[in-house]
């Protein structure tokens, strides 16, 4: 939406012309301001997550506002700069609920200027337009969340699959990423997780290799 607002920016002094109004170099200001604002904000990461959509709707409604202010301004408005703000909402958005809520308050702020400043026909190819946008930008949007679920469930097999070690069930050693095979130890050390293996011996396998020398040692022990 930022970019949208620089290029709408660029764009107002080329369509209508040097002697811009006031009130839309204004406007254009403040909602700039505004946008570069929440960029700097989602940037540094600290947007908790059930404000994700609200902030991303309230930047659209912006970018909506520019697009409606610039229309008023124009003498000879053209349908399709409102078209493509329509259908940068579907980058917006991975909520079908916010997206067509987003797009009927823009089409709605949009009706009072249509009435006032478009002919009946600028006003029916405006609409014509921006309804092919929206219909693009629910089929993109579509698009994305499928590709982010096939995304999402192709890293989860990923790490499924990491998480499981081939060992063999006779000597214990490992296959590594390269295929070929370590012992234990050196697996572990070699993951760099900073571990280092160490041996000794658990209790049930000190009493099964030295039981019998540690029960003379202590029978040794209790005669003498």
């Amino acid at each position: 939406m930022l970019c949208v607002q620089i290029l709408s920016a660029a764009r107002n002094p080329i369509v209508i012309g040097q002697t811009l109004p006031v009130w839309l170099l204004i406007s254009d200001a403040i909602f700039f301001a505004i946008t570069a604002g929440l960029v700097l904000w989602v940037r540094r990461g600290t947007i908790p997550e059930h404000l994700s959509h609200p902030i991303a709707a309230f930047t659209y409604m912006i970018a909506g506002l520019s697009a409606v202010a610039s229309i008023a301004a124009q003498a000879d408005p053209l349908p399709f700069y409102f078209a493509m703000v329509v259908l940068a909402g579907s980058f917006c958005f991975l909520s079908l609920r916010y997206f067509l809520a987003s797009i009927s308050v823009l089409v709605l702020l949009w009706i009072p200027v249509a009435m006032l400043f478009l002919t009946l026909s600028q006003a029916l190819s405006t609409l014509l337009v921006s309804g092919v946008g929206a219909a693009l930008g629910f089929f993109i949007m579509q698009r994305r969340i499928l590709s982010m679920i096939t995304v999402y469930e192709l890293e989860t097999r990923f790490v499924v699959l990491e998480s499981i070690l081939p060992m063999c069930a006779s000597c214990k050693r490992t296959r590594d990423h390269a295929g070929n095979w370590q012992s234990i130890e050196t697996y572990i050390e070699d993951c760099q997780t900073g571990a280092h293996v160490t041996h000794g011996s658990c209790p049930s396998c000190t009493k099964e290799m030295y039981g019998s020398l540690l029960k003379n040692r202590k029978l040794t022990s209790q005669s003498a």
